[in-house]
C-alpha cells in the first residue's frame, strides 16, 4: 500500500540505537491492539463512505501519472517511463479513509487524497532516463502532479449526477 522512506538516522539516534541494541537487555515488544481490534479497525476504514468528487479526483490524479494518455502532463509525457495503476486508486481512498478515521472524521476529503499521493504513488511511477539525467525522483513528480492535477468541476459531472447534487443540497435546507 505504501512507500515509507526511512531515512538513516542522526549521529546521536544512531549512537542510541547501537548502545540499545548491543547490549544483553533487549525490549520485549507489547501488544497495542489486539487481531480482533485490528479486524474492526480495517472494517470501520472500509465504510467510511467517499464522495463521487473524491474519486473523480483519484482517478484523474493516478491517470495523470500515464504518459500514454492525450491529456496526460507534460511532466508525465517527458518524465515517466510506467504510471500507477488502479491499485494505486484504490490505496490512495483506503488510505484517506484510514486518515479521516484517525482523525475522527466519517468523510473523506480531497486533501486527505493528496495527503496519501506521495507514500502511496512514489514505488508505483517509473521515471525514465531523462528524469534520472536531471535528477529527478518520483517524489518530485507526483509533487508537481499534485499542484497541476485540480479537483473535478462541474463539467466532470453528469446531468443527473448534478440533478442528484441538487436534490441532496435542497435536503439539507
Amino acid at each position: 500500500m505504501f512507500n515509507i522512506w526511512v531515512d538513516y538516522p542522526l549521529q546521536d539516534e544512531e549512537e542510541k540505537i547501537i548502545s540499545a541494541t548491543t547490549t544483553g537487555g533487549l525490549a520485549e515488544p507489547r501488544r497495542i491492539l489486539t487481531k480482533d481490534q485490528v479486524l474492526q479497525l480495517q472494517s470501520v476504514v472500509r465504510k467510511i463512505p467517499v464522495s463521487d468528487h473524491v474519486i473523480k479526483y483519484v482517478v484523474k490524479l493516478v491517470r495523470s501519472t500515464r504518459y500514454q494518455y492525450p491529456d496526460a502532463p507534460e511532466i508525465t509525457k517527458k518524465y515517466v517511463s510506467y504510471g500507477a495503476g488502479p491499485r494505486a486508486s484504490q490505496n490512495l481512498v483506503l488510505a484517506a479513509k484510514a486518515m479521516a478515521v484517525l482523525e475522527g472524521r466519517i468523510h473523506v476529503s480531497c486533501n486527505d487524497i493528496r495527503r496519501a499521493a506521495i507514500p502511496v504513488l512514489r514505488h508505483r511511477i517509473g521515471t525514465n532516463f531523462a528524469a534520472d539525467s536531471e535528477g529527478l525522483k518520483t517524489v518530485d513528480i507526483v509533487k508537481k502532479l499534485l499542484e497541476i492535477v485540480t479537483e473535478p468541476g462541474a463539467e466532470a459531472y453528469s446531468e443527473a449526477d448534478k440533478a442528484a447534487q441538487a436534490k441532496a443540497a435542497a435536503k439539507k435546507k
